[in-house]
């Protein structure tokens, strides 16, 4: 199995966001990392509509959800 490779955290400006920027960042960087023999991975937040759309129409797709906890 390749080697992971994390991309991100990834964000846009408000006033740039819904023009495909962070898609198209996105995508080329898996795709460098895919011809480098990496697996590229991410993580995103599963009630972001807009990004999980964005990943799944560039080939993503979810594997594992993931919850953070903190013990005071």
């Amino acid at each position: 199995m390749a080697q992971a490779a994390r991309i991100g955290p990834v964000l846009t400006a408000v006033e740039v966001r819904g023009q495909g920027y962070a898609k198209a960042a996105v995508h080329t960087v898996a795709a460098d990392l895919l011809a480098s023999g990496l697996r590229p991975c991410l993580f995103t937040d599963i009630v972001n509509e807009v990004s999980n759309r964005a990943y799944a129409a560039i080939g993503f797709e979810p594997v594992v959800e993931m919850a953070d906890h903190v013990l005071a």
